[in-house]
């Protein structure tokens, strides 16, 4: 059980490690599984280019708009729960089936990212990777339309957001057509002849609608293929700060809950400008535990009644999105715990009796006086 940020960036990784320039990095991001709604750090609200309108958390406690996942919102969650939770009903109807029918794409009860794109044509979904030089990659999303019109795109840009390098053909839908279904959007594209470098991948919402255009993604993926050249995208020329999650460990007794400062080793490699954010779960959830993500950035581990042993968990830590850093940048690292019962102390044997000085004088005395008594008798 994850509870307070525990499901923040709702995601399974790949491979989720520091994204520093020296390794490539694929990722499958499948959002998880939540009912409940929850924001994404890659669903941007930043851009180095200046103030552009992107994308608000559809609050379930906020604004109008926000409550029913109205245009320009979005949220993460199971989508059979997105009108339970306050949506308009229009995230249901003849295509898509009831509410209650909804699945992610596996058909696994999972979380999926729901946007109603409305008329903001921006980047829906945004995060930094590794990529190495002359090599073939594929960046996919499913895709569901509950209504349309459509209009999407992938893009590669420079991973501070300050330019785009290379798009994909715009996916383009009109009317109810491909309502209620899942399709898998792909585009392939090679690097160029240079070191591993960091590259932002966007998927980006073309369609200034307001009326329709309400959609769910699941399973994003970057993926090296071992296929031909695809087109060409120029190196990126920036870089964003690293960050560097170390390993933690903690210890405790059956049922007593222990209190980790998993940050006090983790680092920013430019603190100043990309400032560390609170920790949340990663893809290795506790397997004999309660973990909790408190609001000071600690997290606190129980163990279930009765259990003693090792368990673990990984939890994520990411830079907050700022304008000079506007896309965040992640690590993750692994938490250690040992429940242990407390050892056995053995009694202490029971204590001797003992004469002070002054009883051995006066045993002493007795012995004499039995003595001279017995002395006496035999004469």
């Amino acid at each position: 059980m994850i509870t307070g940020r525990g499901l923040r960036t709702v995601c399974a990784l790949a491979l989720f490690s520091s994204l520093g320039v020296a390794q490539a990095q694929s990722f499958t991001e499948t959002f998880g599984s939540t009912t409940t709604r929850q924001p994404s750090l890659y669903v941007p609200q930043f851009t180095a280019a200046g103030a552009v309108s992107f994308y608000r958390f559809a609050n379930p406690a906020g604004t109008p708009q926000e409550k029913l996942v109205d245009d320009g919102t979005y949220t993460v969650i199971n989508p059979s729960q997105v009108i339970p939770t306050g949506g308009g009903q229009w995230w249901a109807n003849n295509a898509t089936g009831p509410a209650a029918n909804l699945r992610d794409h596996t058909g696994n009860n999972g979380a999926v990212l729901v946007v109603n794109a409305g008329n903001v044509a921006n980047a829906l979904y945004r995060r930094v990777v590794s990529l190495e030089g002359g090599k073939t990659y594929t960046f996919s999303v499913w895709r569901y339309i509950v209504a349309g019109p459509t209009d999407l795109s992938l893009e590669l840009r420079e991973p501070n957001d300050s330019a785009g390098l290379a798009q994909s053909p715009n996916f383009t839908t009109t009317g109810a057509t491909g309502a209620g279904q899942w399709t898998r959007l792909a585009w392939s594209f090679t690097t160029d002849a240079c070191s591993t470098r960091q590259y932002a991948v966007s998927l980006r919402n073309n369609s200034p609608v307001v009326s329709g255009n309400d959609l769910f993604f699941d399973d994003i993926s970057v993926q090296e293929e071992a296929g031909a050249q695809a087109l060409v995208a120029p190196c990126s020329t920036t870089s964003v700060p690293t960050v560097n999650a170390t390993d933690d460990s903690g210890s405790t007794t059956p049922g007593q809950p222990v209190v980790i400062n998993v940050l006090t080793n983790d680092a920013s490699s430019s603190p100043a400008t990309a400032a560390l954010g609170k920790p949340s779960q990663a893809a290795v959830s506790a397997q004999n535990g309660v973990v909790v993500f408190n609001a000071d950035g600690s997290v606190t581990y129980t163990p279930n009644a009765g259990f003693t042993g090792n368990d673990s968990f990984t939890y994520a830590v990411c830079t907050v999105a700022s304008q000079s850093n506007p896309t965040p940048v992640c690590s993750s690292a692994t938490v250690s715990i040992s429940v242990a019962a407390p050892p056995v102390v053995a009694p202490s044997p029971a204590a001797i009796p003992t004469l002070s000085e002054w009883g051995l004088i006066f045993m002493s005395g007795l012995l004499a006086l039995f003595g001279i008594a017995s002395t006496r008798r035999r004469h």
